[in-house]
């Protein structure tokens, strides 16, 4: 468990944490509604999105030490042991019943230090992906710096990191598979809206692109 983990490892010498959550933001890659026989996966059949989140953990456990432009991570332990976990909705959240979770989505976003997109050609056209944007971007403290990594990516020491700014659209406009959940993400807009860390001067987030093919996505 994640928080059991910030726990045991504890803070490092500048009391920074050794133990972080990232969010695992993502469009599936297998949607399906209604799904009555449980046929829907976020990832593919060869796991190309599992592989490639811990191909970001190792590339940024070694980024965040030696690569340029770490200067704006700011409250991540620099610890050759820091140990990443992440949150994913496909794991996080009750697939049978998540609505209450996903209403406790704010909070779930508040615990994490970092988020990831797994950016596919259809990303920023999902209204779930947008609602998760814009809660990065009211709950947490680096909320407006995100990674963006696409299918194929590999750590190599990739030093340097493209930045990229651009607006979190409105989730009320985006695409669902569900209409169901328009009303849900109306009222977590809200909550986001009224939430007194967001700012309507911070409109822009900031991107970081671990590969120039990933920056041309944006």
């Amino acid at each position: 468990d994640a928080l059991e983990a910030v726990q045991r490892c504890g803070p490092d010498a500048e009391n920074k944490p050794k133990a972080i959550i990232v969010m695992f933001s993502h469009r599936w890659l297998r949607p399906l509604w209604p799904d009555p026989e449980g046929k829907a996966h976020p990832d593919s059949a060869d796991s190309v999105k599992a592989k490639t989140i811990v191909q970001w953990a190792k590339w940024f456990k070694w980024w965040r030490v030696y690569g340029t432009g770490r200067e704006f991570i700011t409250g991540i332990s620099t610890s050759t042991d820091l140990e990443i976990y992440f949150w994913i909705d496909f794991c996080c959240v009750n697939q049978d019943n998540p609505g209450p979770q996903m209403a406790g989505l704010p909070a779930y976003v508040s615990t994490c230090a970092e988020v990831v997109i797994f950016h596919t050609p259809d990303y920023d056209d999902r209204a779930w992906c947008q609602v998760e944007l814009m809660m990065a971007h009211a709950f947490m403290t680096m909320g407006d710096k995100i990674f963006c990594v696409s299918r194929g990516f590999e750590h190599k020491r990739q030093r340097r990191v493209t930045f990229k700014r651009t607006v979190v659209p409105d989730p009320l406009k985006g695409k669902l598979t569900c209409e169901g959940d328009r009303k849900v993400i109306g009222e977590l807009r809200q909550t986001a809206s009224e939430s007194r860390a967001f700012s309507l001067t911070k409109s822009a987030r900031a991107l970081f692109c671990t590969s120039f093919t990933s920056s041309l996505l944006w």
